[in-house]
């Protein structure tokens, strides 16, 4: 029997369970971590400086786009008090708008504030 011959390595249930575990608990972990990312980047994206509603969760409703209205003033009508950028912001991303103007007739998911 030559000395550089080894014998394959055993493990316990015990030792499988123990590394099974680690690993689910550490992409649990890692899928916690990336959805505190999210929530976190949501809430900056709608954030104005001091005012502290942009940083709570919104409820959202639909709104028509009439003639004459921008994204501007749906914004100050549906978040009085906040920075309008901010939630023209939210809106754009709440409707995969990127810079495209809205439309009359169009109807669009906005934030509810308050």
């Amino acid at each position: 029997m030559s000395l550089l011959a080894t014998e394959p390595q055993r493990h316990s249930l015990i030792e499988d369970a123990f590394a099974f575990l680690t690993g689910a608990t550490l992409m649990a972990l890692s899928v916690q971590f990336l959805q505190a990312g999210e929530l976190f980047t949501g809430q900056v994206a709608g954030a104005s400086g001091s005012d502290s509603q942009a940083s709570n969760s919104p409820a959202e409703q639909v709104v028509v786009v009439q003639a004459g209205e921008t994204l501007g003033g749906i914004a100050r009508e549906v978040a009085p008090g906040s920075d309008p950028r901010g939630v023209v912001r939210q809106i754009r991303q709440m409707n995969d708008l990127g810079t495209t103007p809205v439309a009359p007739g169009q109807s669009i998911v906005v934030p509810v504030f308050g």
